[in-house]
């Protein structure tokens, strides 16, 4: 894959929190402001021979050392007493740019067995889907009992399984059983290309994570398991979240909280290994555990205490050893803000991009009845989360993933682009669906990849209802949907019309690395990464099929499985509605208090992977500054700041703040020449002076226009954002957010 484009780097000076308060690094070595913003980092595979799925080569460029900024959380977020705010241009400022660092070091490539093809994807015929894989633990562990496998018969239908919690219990959504059918399954005519057997696309049912009711008090181990990520691979040693090793899947179980009902969960860390499976550096910024795999849980876009926000130093293992901001890791969510689309995943310093590679991500779901029930939006089982994220791997079914670094940095790599696309663990599934209105909450959990999603039939499209931090305040209708890294989608897809048979591909369109890299399905990927997963529309949908352990697979309905919505297309009365909520205007709410001029730039170091790294720009001294130099954003409670990233770098970056959300204000292109030469300043309120281009501004998409906690920042722009470090709803938070190590803000390119 060819290298991404020359990058301008800029020395800039990146403060973080003090080293008391500092924010640990996911799996970067980005620097993080305020609340120290850390870019997720890369991690490196051993090199098992791997199937020829045309899998790309990492990116050995700036994004490969990130440093996460710390944001410091003292007495209540004391009044920033560095330099006061300098005067600043109007609200149509310069785009700021931030760029994050891989932080996780990987051990040295072990030899491994042949990569898999990437699949040819022709069109497949309509027919009867396979049964879905099994996912089981390793043999390492415990093992439970797995069910036989099913016969050619039908096997009788279970009762649906329940999880539970101290106070609530929520079942299954489906009633399930499984049929193994004759006939070809769909994609079965696309598994050779150019003479080479490579996976079969669209042969695999789309599965479901179990919902576990996020209420009380409840344990969530993390695991070593292995799960079947397709009909024709190797079972696939993973990580994995889950109330126990046999219920344990990937993506994790879907947690699902009810405005202001808290919920204690007690993060337990079950993985045995002594050392991580996949290719560690030792020369980056990283926990360092004697022994064992550390972890630690963000919770991404959750308003928490930085005790439980998943510090990037707060990492632990099962064998005892702590990080240096480690204090607990039964953590305490609050469900206070507005109803939204968040999720849950490993946030561990220089191990972030391997842990998540791993499998440990997963929804987390806040619902507001008083809220959601405005609306009669589709539901239950036509409200289905969809977690896609790129794989590669090799012959034996494991996960291959990238270790050969350069220069100071021998395995490190900066960015990730696998050449087979998963939606909920499963690589190119299918979905049976009725002609009627569906529910999709959307997560890009890829570790580089953006993603472009559209339909191939030009017919259908999304009427998109929220965003990262919730609703918008009116749906907005997309023929395609640009989704960075830890951005989400809360969106309608309406089905009607389309005739039964009809087959409809969920494409991408997004280059890689975005926006000026490869475009899908080039360098022999066969439009492995074009296509994520096919829809098959259906008259009449029969008995659903038996998930693999803690899947639900949502091929097929089971009738009447829930009697308050029939599962048919009659009973389709879900309704999208014309206004969703008013959304606040930030700046016009409260003076803005504090002005912050920032930057994401990348350079090399020591001649290894460029290094991405966020900070202030200060005057003459632009220095880039690292993880552990003294935290520059210190934010009081309650103010209300206006940021400028300015983006120096080639690629655009997803960057994403812990603890609060923002809104987005404008991106402005900037003069990268004759700021090169000391002709023109940032921080400036004189226009002559100023690097920031006057004239038409890059436009906002309709659909960013709500709350956000991740953004993304382009390259060649100063992305001006406005944030209130409150609760969403302005009343003040319900616990001392500067009690704690800090939070991080940084890039989402693990």
């Amino acid at each position: 894959m060819d290298s991404a484009p020359s990058k301008k780097t800029r020395k800039l000076r990146f403060e973080n929190f003090p080293s008391s308060q500092s924010w640990y690094l996911l799996t970067f070595i980005q620097v993080l402001f305020i609340f120290q913003l850390s870019c997720a980092d890369k991690a490196s595979a051993a090199p098992l021979p791997h199937f020829p799925v045309g899998r790309r080569a990492l990116m050995a460029e700036s994004e490969s050392s990130a440093v996460a900024r710390r944001l410091a959380a003292t007495a209540p977020f004391p009044p920033p007493a560095r330099a006061p705010p300098p005067p600043s241009p109007t609200v149509t400022s310069p785009t700021p740019t931030v760029t994050s660092r891989s932080m996780s070091p990987s051990p040295p490539p072990a030899t491994s067995p042949p990569k898999l093809p990437v699949p040819a994807m022709a069109p497949a015929p309509s027919s009867s889907p396979t049964t879905p894989p099994l996912a089981k633990p390793v043999s390492n562990l415990p093992a439970p009992a797995l069910a036989p496998a099913p016969s050619s018969t039908p096997s009788p239908t279970p009762t649906a399984s329940l999880v539970s919690s101290a106070q609530g219990v929520l079942p299954n959504l489906f009633s399930l059983s499984r049929k193994k059918e004759s006939g070809p399954a769909p994609g079965d005519l696309a598994c050779v290309s150019q003479g080479v057997k490579s996976l079969c696309p669209f042969v695999d049912p789309l599965p479901r994570p179990a919902t576990v009711a996020a209420q009380g008090s409840i344990k969530i181990g993390i695991y070593e398991i292995t799960q079947q990520m397709h009909r024709d691979l190797p079972e696939t040693p993973l990580f994995a979240y889950g109330l126990s090793q046999a219920a344990a899947t990937v993506p994790g179980p879907t947690l699902e909280a009810k405005w202001g009902s808290p919920v204690q969960i007690t993060w337990e860390n079950q993985i045995g290994a002594a050392k991580h499976p996949l290719p560690v550096d030792d020369t980056i910024m990283r926990a360092k555990p004697v022994s064992g795999v550390p972890t630690v849980v963000h919770l991404h876009g959750g308003e928490v205490s930085s005790l439980y926000d998943g510090h990037p130093d707060a990492w632990f293992t099962k064998g005892g050893e702590k990080g240096a901001a480690y204090t607990t890791n039964v953590y305490t969510y609050g469900n206070r803000q507005d109803p939204a689309t968040l999720w849950y995943h490993d946030h561990t310093l220089g191990f972030t991009r391997l842990n998540v590679q791993m499998g440990l991500a997963g929804f987390y779901i806040l619902r507001n009845p008083s809220v959601d029930n405005q609306f009669k939006l589709p539901r239950r089982g036509f409200e289905i989360p969809l977690v896609i994220k790129d794989f590669s791997f090799r012959s034996d079914g494991s996960v291959d993933y990238p270790g050969g670094g350069s220069g100071s940095h021998p395995v490190w790599e900066p960015e990730f682009f696998g050449d087979a696309i998963t939606v909920n663990g499963i690589a190119w599934p299918y979905l049976e669906v009725l002609p009627r209105k569906y529910r999709f909450r959307l997560l890009n959990a890829c570790n580089a990849r953006f993603l472009d999603v559209g339909f191939s039939a030009p017919d259908v499209t999304f009427k998109q209802i929220g965003t990262d931090g919730g609703y918008l305040s009116a749906p907005v209708v997309r023929a395609r949907i640009l989704i960075a890294p830890g951005e989400r989608a809360d969106v309608i897809v309406d089905f009607r019309g389309q005739a039964p048979g009809t087959e409809i591909v969920l494409t991408n369109r997004a280059a890689a690395p975005f926006p000026d890299g490869d475009a899908p399905g080039d360098n022999g990927q066969f439009g492995g990464t074009a296509e994520l997963m096919k829809f098959i529309v259906r008259k009449k949908v029969a008995k659903s099929e038996r998930p693999r352990k803690g899947l639900f697979a949502l091929t097929k309905f089971e009738p009447a499985a829930d009697a308050a919505a029939p599962e048919d297309a009659a009973s389709d009365d879900a309704q999208v509605p014309g206004f969703m909520q008013t959304l606040p205007n930030l700046r016009g709410l409260a003076p803005v208090v504090v002005e912050r001029w920032l930057t994401l730039s990348e350079s090399e170091v020591n001649g290894g992977p460029d290094a991405v790294r966020l900070g202030i720009l200060d005057g003459e001294k632009n220095v880039p500054m690292g993880w552990m130099d003294r935290v520059t954003e210190t934010p009081r409670n309650g103010a209300t700041e206006l940021w400028h990233v300015i983006n120096f770098s080639g690629d655009a970056h997803p960057i994403h703040v812990h603890l609060v959300k923002f809104r987005l204000v404008s991106r402005y292109a900037f003069d990268d020449e004759r700021y090169g030469t000391g002709q023109c300043k940032f921080n400036t309120a004189d226009a002559t002076s100023s690097c920031v281009q006057t004239g038409t501004p890059l436009p906002i998409d309709d659909n960013e226009a709500g709350w956000k906690d991740t953004v993304r920042m382009y390259p060649g722009h100063v992305t001006t954002i406005v944030l209130r470090f409150t609760s969403q709803s302005g009343a003040g938070f319900g616990f001392d957010p500067t009690k704690g190590p800090g939070y991080v803000w940084h890039c989402h390119i693990l």
